[in-house]
């Protein structure tokens, strides 16, 4: 074991992954520096779910009221018909912690702004070019010759990385490119004045259904909502599926302007208050889905060089649990530097811990994708004895969707797990 001391930490990549890890690392008082190629803070808008699994992580963090100023709390899950407006499914909220509903440039400004406070430094517009490693040290050199030298760098570069294939040298190139899938994401925000200003959708602003996720499920598309009270905003994504013939693979993934009159269309012969929302989209980015092969490393070699988030897990965001999973890394990683192992071996305790359910997680956002698309009700495949059984204390091996299994993912205390692993890791 090392003597127990300060980190010094490259961070490459300021979205959400970034940022978190920079605020809570920095946080703990180690030396954090970020450096994102961008000039500044630059990610389109559009709605994102904090699970309750990453709000336990955010209060234990002690950053709940800066997030709760721009999240707002969702109390059920509906699920409605696409075309009739019937409910399909009412699922209620009822894990330890609450869930929120935000945009994702709001919750990167928050971020950002405590990342700063806590002492990390980002640098824009310099972006980490190479990397390297020996038995004592992570290097990275930047685009404007900057070199850096680093305990822990941690690759957070979104799922394009472009510093994936240097961490994962031994693996096939191939294997670590993402996989897209046919459907495509159009996130917007729609005002509370506009959205008040007609009879069919004005009860989206007002209780109850204001303290709901929305979600109108369809064949080949569905759109899926949640009101903010503290933006007074609507934050909807419309998701389309389309054939990957002929697109384009050089284009981004992300941050993309859309079309709005192909949303329109598209849901065109929807019920009408689906149809008034697409209506009442003035703009909207454009997101093509994809997703990361699981991998059975996140690290080099050395394991000083080390993949977080999307660059080591991107998942479908049908299960909302992105964002909330990477949240789960760092706060496992974090634990993990407060112990007096050596940076190396901290590493391949945090893959021990993590990479199995992160796996789980990978999987069942792809069957959820699956579900979304099909425009039956979530529950229709689980058999009577499934639906009913007992959710315990949660159950990794449950169905998907079962109780069981959402309670295993939504009630997970990432803190707990590794205080018990460090427990059992000392006796052996």
């Amino acid at each position: 074991m090392e003597a127990k001391r300060q980190k010094r930490i490259v961070i490459a990549g300021a979205g959400l992954g970034g940022l978190a890890a920079a605020c809570r690392l920095a946080r703990n008082g180690h030396n954090v520096q970020l450096y994102e190629r961008s000039k500044s803070l630059s990610t389109a808008s559009g709605a994102i779910f904090v699970r309750s699994n990453a709000v336990r992580c955010f209060y234990r963090w002690q950053l709940g009221e800066a997030l709760e100023a721009v999240t707002a709390p969702i109390r059920n899950h509906q699920t409605r018909n696409a075309f009739t407006n019937k409910l399909l499914h009412l699922a209620q909220s009822t894990p330890a912690y609450p869930e929120w509903s935000t945009d994702r440039q709001a919750l990167q400004t928050v971020l950002y702004d405590q990342a700063c406070k806590a002492g990390a430094i980002v640098h824009f517009g310099n972006e980490i070019i190479d990397i390297s490693e020996d038995d004592c040290h992570a290097y990275a050199t930047c685009k404007d010759g900057t070199k850096v030298t680093a305990d822990l760098l941690l690759a957070a570069d979104g799922i394009s990385s472009r510093l994936r294939p240097k961490i994962l040298v031994d693996h096939d190139p191939a294997s670590l490119t993402p996989t897209r899938v046919p459907s495509t994401h159009y996130p917007a925000e729609i005002p509370e004045a506009i959205l008040a200003s007609s009879e069919l959708t004005r009860s989206i602003c007002m209780k109850p259904d204001s303290e709901d996720s929305l979600m109108w499920a369809g064949e080949g598309g569905y759109a899926i909502g949640k009101y903010n009270h503290a933006r007074r905003l609507f934050n909807i994504m419309f998701s389309v599926q389309h054939d990957l013939d002929g697109e384009d693979r050089a284009q981004n993934l992300f941050d993309q302007t859309g079309d709005v009159r192909f949303i329109r269309n598209f849901f065109a012969p929807c019920h009408p208050i689906l149809r008034t929302i697409a209506h009442m989209t003035d703009s909207c980015s454009q997101w093509r889905l994809a997703r990361l092969e699981p991998l059975d490393t996140w690290s080099s070699p050395g394991r000083r060089l080390v993949l977080l988030g999307d660059s080591a897990h991107a998942m479908l965001p049908n299960l909302a649990q992105g964002f909330s999973s990477i949240i789960e890394d760092i706060d496992v990683l974090s634990l993990l530097l407060e112990t007096r192992y050596g940076t190396s071996d901290i590493t391949e305790m945090w893959e021990k811990l993590r990479i199995p359910r992160v796996k789980k997680l990978q999987d069942a956002s792809t069957w959820n994708y699956q579900l979304y698309n099909s425009g039956k009700a979530p529950g229709d495949e689980l058999t009577s004895e499934e639906r009913n059984r007992h959710t315990g204390d949660g159950n990794r091996d449950a169905p998907f969707n079962t109780l069981a299994f959402t309670k295993w993912i939504l009630d997970y205390d990432a803190a707990e797990e590794t205080r018990k692993f460090i427990e059992y890791r000392a006796k052996i």
